[in-house]
C-alpha cells in the first residue's frame, strides 16, 4: 500500500500529525509512506520510519509568483509532480488549506480524504479533496487522526506515545529542565523575567537548566535568561531538528509556549507545562497526566492573534510564575516516566 500524507508545516503541526501516522503503521503493516512537508521542518521527519520525505518551499514559490518569475515556478512545479508520479493508493490531506490541497492534487492517487469543512482553514481545500472525514474533535491530534481512522475503516481512539522516535540517553549530572523560550508569534513569548525567576527555582531545586532556541532573536533570549539564571543554566549550541529531539528526551520536564519545541518534547515522552495566550491550550495543548497546559487568566484569550491589538501583550505576561512553579512542581515531584525500553 502506498500512501501520501500531505502535512507542509508548522513545526508543531508535523510533530501534531504523528500519532495519525503511528495508527496507519500500526493498521497498514509494510505500507509505503511519502511524505510532503515544509523544507524548513523537514528535519524533524528523520528516522521517524517514513520511506520518502519530499521537502517543498512554498515560500520561494509564493515570492517567485510575486515577482513574475514564472519559469521558476514551473520548474518547481514540475520537479514536485515527477516526486509524485508514481500512484498512490491513499492520498491524506491532513492541513486543510489550499495549498496543501493543491499539492495532493498535483499526485495522483485513488482515493483523496481531507479534513471536514467546518476544520479546513481555507474553503478551497474542500473544493480540491473532494472526501471529507467526519470531524471527531477540535483538537488538533484528533483532526488528523480521524482522517486517518476514516480513510482506514476504523474509530480514532488515540495511539500511545512517544511519537518521536529519538537517541536521546540521559546525560549523567543533575536533572535537566528545558525552558524553551522562542515562539513564532511574539504573542506566544512568555517574558523573559519570568523565565529567569522559574529558572532560579529550578536551580534552587538542584536541577540543571538547559535553554535551547532556533533563531538569532531566541538565541539573544535565550543567552540572556541563562545569564540571569546562573551557573545552573546553559545554552546549548544550535543543533538539527533531530538533535533538538534528542536534548529534550533527556530532559525530566520541558516549560515552553505554543511552539515546536514544546510539542517535541511532549512527542518523545517528556512532561511538558505549556503557556497559551493567543491560542487555545484545549486544541493545541499535549495532554494526558503528565502534562498541564495553562491558559492566560484573560478575557480576550485565546484571540488567535499573531499580533496583540493593544500592544500590551497582557495575555502571557497574565500567567504568573507561581501558577507555572505550582504545575511545575506538581510533575517533578512525582515520579518520572519510563522511558522507551526501559526495564518494567
Amino acid at each position: 500500500m502506498r500512501v501520501l500524507i500531505v502535512k507542509l508545516s508548522a513545526l508543531g503541526d508535523v510533530v501534531h500529525a504523528l500519532p495519525a501516522v503511528r495508527l496507519l503503521q500500526a493498521y497498514r503493516p509494510g505500507v509505503h509512506l511519502t511524505w510532503v512537508v515544509e523544507q524548513r521542518v523537514a528535519g524533524i521527519l528523520e528516522g521517524q520510519g517514513i520511506d520518502a520525505v519530499v521537502p517543498i518551499d512554498t515560500r520561494r514559490l509564493r515570492a517567485d509568483l510575486r515577482a513574475g518569475r514564472l519559469g521558476e515556478v514551473a520548474a518547481a512545479v514540475g520537479e514536485l509532480r515527477h516526486r509524485l508520479a508514481t500512484p498512490f493508493d491513499l492520498i491524506l490531506d491532513l492541513q486543510g488549506n489550499t495549498k496543501s490541497g493543491v499539492v495532493a492534487r498535483l499526485a495522483r492517487g485513488r482515493r483523496r480524504v481531507g479534513l471536514p469543512r467546518r476544520l479546513c482553514r481555507e474553503w478551497l481545500n474542500t473544493w480540491l479533496i473532494a472526501e471529507q472525514a467526519p470531524g471527531v474533535a477540535d483538537h488538533v491530534v484528533d483532526q488528523a487522526g480521524g482522517v486517518v481512522a476514516h480513510a482506514l475503516g476504523i474509530a480514532w481512539e488515540g495511539v500511545a506515545p512517544p511519537y518521536l522516535r529519538t537517541s536521546g540517553v540521559a546525560a549523567a549530572g543533575p536533572p535537566r529542565v528545558a525552558l524553551i523560550n522562542g515562539a513564532s508569534w511574539e504573542t506566544k513569548l512568555w517574558p523573559v523575567a519570568s523565565f529567569v525567576a522559574l529558572g532560579q527555582w529550578l536551580a534552587a531545586r538542584g536541577f540543571a537548566v538547559v535553554v535551547p532556541w532556533g533563531d538569532e532573536r531566541e538565541h539573544h533570549r535565550a543567552v540572556a535568561i541563562a545569564s540571569e539564571i546562573g551557573p545552573a543554566a546553559v545554552v546549548p549550541p544550535r543543533g538539527s531538528l533531530a538533535e533538538l529531539a534528542a536534548l529534550l528526551a533527556t530532559c525530566r520536564l520541558a516549560v515552553g509556549g505554543d511552539t515546536g519545541p514544546t510539542h517535541i518534547a511532549w512527542a518523545v515522552g517528556t512532561p511538558t507545562v505549556s503557556l497559551y495566550g493567543p491560542n487555545p491550550a484545549v486544541r493545541n495543548g499535549p495532554r494526558g497526566p503528565t502534562h498541564r497546559r495553562l491558559q492566560a487568566p484573560v478575557e480576550c484569550s485565546p484571540c488567535w492573534g499573531k499580533r496583540c491589538p493593544t500592544n500590551n501583550f497582557i495575555c502571557m505576561a497574565s500567567i504568573t510564575v507561581e501558577a507555572v512553579v505550582a504545575a511545575a512542581a506538581d510533575l517533578l515531584d512525582s515520579a518520572p516516566p519510563p522511558r522507551p525500553g526501559d526495564s518494567p
